[in-house]
């Protein structure tokens, strides 16, 4: 009579194998949120129809009472995602604080702040633009 072989060591490696690199849960990946992200960022006496910068601007004259707007291209904007502009002065100082709640969109579009500058300090003021606690992007501009 011959002797039967039980196999250990298959069932063993099987065992480490199969916890090691076995096959993973089947739950699908949780689904990620793009964050808004800035393409462009410019400072404008006006804006063109389609939403872009129209004149852009390096300085304002402290003299003139003019209007000057933020023109921000932003992309992947979420439903309800609450978009601010914060113009701050020489100091770093914030001067002026607007939000708006752009259409969600998962392509770019242009987004714009206004500001009026009557009877503003000379000196190197800044505009930034956030999401939430999340800068996007910054820009310094001259008021002379």
């Amino acid at each position: 009579m011959e002797a039967e072989q039980t196999p250990q060591l298959p069932g063993a490696q099987q065992t480490h194998f199969a916890a090691t690199f076995g096959t993973p849960d089947a739950s699908p990946m949780p689904s990620v949120t793009p964050h808004a992200g800035i393409s462009d960022l410019a400072l404008a006496s006006s804006i063109d129809p389609d939403g872009s910068p129209g004149s852009t601007l390096q300085l304002v004259s402290a003299s003139s009472n003019q209007t000057v707007y933020a023109v921000a291209r932003i992309a992947n904007i979420q439903p309800g995602q609450v978009v601010s502009a914060v113009w701050r002065d020489e100091d770093n100082n914030p001067i002026s604080w607007v939000d708006q709640t752009p259409p969600p969109s998962a392509g770019s579009q242009w987004v714009s702040f206004a500001f009026q500058f009557g009877g503003a300090q000379r000196g190197v003021y800044s505009i930034a633009i956030v999401i939430g606690s999340d800068l996007l992007e910054s820009v310094s501009f001259e008021i002379r």
